[in-house]
């Protein structure tokens, strides 16, 4: 499967599961479009090769779409090992979160270096010392980590779950690490999200300057 496919048909899942979960059993492929910026005739193509029904003039049935797309991209069967590291305000909103449960990831350790933390729980999990890491990594085999640490302490944090074998990393810290070639790093920052709207603004100023317009209020004439 191509990185561009994979990446359409990961958005197209976001938009089907988001409308389950909102009531919406139908969508077509011009909102499937408006939702994720991809074309209307390629949400059409992508599905109808996965073998996703749709009706013209109704669209696709929500659950089934889900479903199908979950198929290709998925083994939920298969339960994968988590470990999270840091324990602050974001770490804890990832931990209560069940966004990595409720797609077969298991969240089977919590680190954190504040020795007031070390012995809590979060969810179901004790807080252990970020000086286990790697140990505690290898013995549970974990392959996945989320890293939501201060910019400063990111590196040491993934390379210790590098050492302790996790190959999938999230990094919500705003640093760059460097880790070996088989291991991926997935960066979550809203920043890209706010150069993206930032330029749209921009973008919708300068048209309306060249016609004469200016945005104004809502509601002014």
């Amino acid at each position: 499967m191509s990185p561009g496919l994979k990446a359409r048909l990961a958005a197209y899942l976001r938009v089907f599961l988001q409308a389950e979960n909102q009531a919406a059993r139908h969508l077509t492929s011009a909102e499937v479009a408006d939702f994720t910026g991809v074309a209307a005739g390629q949400v059409r193509r992508d599905l109808s090769g996965l073998g996703v029904p749709g009706r013209r003039g109704f669209g696709y049935e929500s659950v089934a779409a889900r479903r199908g797309i979950e198929s290709v991209l998925m083994k939920r069967e298969l339960r994968r090992p988590l470990a999270l590291v840091g324990c602050g305000r974001l770490g804890s909103a990832v931990a209560a979160s069940r966004l990595f449960e409720s797609w077969g990831c298991s969240m089977e350790a919590v680190f954190d270096s504040d020795p007031h933390l070390i012995g809590t729980v979060m969810g179901r999990t004790e807080v252990l010392p970020a000086s286990s890491i790697a140990s505690v990594c290898q013995e549970m085999a974990i392959e996945m980590g989320v890293v939501a640490v201060p910019e400063e302490a990111a590196q040491e944090a993934v390379s210790a779950l590098v050492e302790g074998g996790v190959s999938v990393i999230f990094n919500y810290a705003a640093a760059l690490v460097r880790v070996p070639g088989h291991v991926r790093v997935y960066s979550l920052s809203p920043l890209e999200l706010l150069v993206h709207a930032l330029h749209d603004l921009n973008d919708t100023h300068e048209g309306l300057s060249a016609r004469g317009r200016s945005p104004g209020p809502a509601g002014s004439s």
